[in-house]
């Protein structure tokens, strides 16, 4: 039966752990965080598009319906 020396001086002798690197935080761009919150319905996609001018500085097109009407 051991008394456990030997994980002592594998203790003793370990190498010491390098300091934590600094975490990268991640910053969405504005205009990321509105194509989040259309994908999760929080906004229209006619708001997303007004917003989405506002933030880069262009003037809202005016709403164009894709949809084919008979």
């Amino acid at each position: 039966m051991g008394c456990g020396t030997g994980r002592l001086i594998d203790l003793l002798y370990m190498q010491p752990s390098p300091p934590p690197q600094p975490v990268e935080t991640r910053r969405d761009s504005p205009v990321d965080i509105l194509k989040t919150r259309l994908a999760r319905g929080e906004i229209t996609l006619e708001q997303f598009e007004q917003m989405r001018c506002t933030l880069v500085g262009i003037p809202p097109r005016k709403a164009v319906s894709h949809i084919r009407k008979p």
